[in-house]
């Protein structure tokens, strides 16, 4: 980690992250909102760049949250354990979990879970897989 950031700084920048993904916001729209580049959004998200009070404070009330809800996990976050809010900051997973929660048949749910538990499974296997060269013969003329 870069020296003077800290992990409360990654933090605030998933949380940033978490809630721009919930309002459907881009980073360039919301690097527009706040007067910034989305590059900046990027670092801050990252937790590369620190985030300071008075910008805080404006991202809270474009993202319409409290400003407390920014350090959520700031104070129990645990380095043995995966945090779920991690696992929500990629905007696929966030799209899943939101539609995952409109499916009203639990055997509907059951079987969605056991399917991405597969895929997930088979991917594994074949990041384990050492690929295998075909010998190739090249022929010079």
């Amino acid at each position: 980690m870069p020296r003077g950031i800290e992990l409360v700084d990654r933090l605030v920048g998933r949380n940033i992250r978490l809630f721009r993904l919930h309002r459907k916001f881009s980073q360039k729209f919301f690097a527009d909102s706040l007067g910034l580049s989305f590059q900046q959004i990027q670092k801050y998200e990252k937790g590369i760049n620190r985030v300071g009070s008075a910008r805080l404070a404006q991202i809270a009330g474009i993202l319409d949250v409290p400003i407390e809800r920014l350090f959520d996990g700031a104070l129990t976050k645990s380095k043995t354990r995966e945090d779920p809010a991690d696992l929500l900051a990629n905007r696929y997973a966030l799209r899943l979990a939101k539609a995952f929660a409109r499916i009203r048949g639990e055997a509907v749910r059951h079987r969605l879970v056991e399917l991405a538990e597969a895929v997930a499974r088979e991917e594994a296997i074949d990041r384990r897989r050492v690929p295998t060269r075909a010998k190739t013969q090249v022929r010079t003329k």
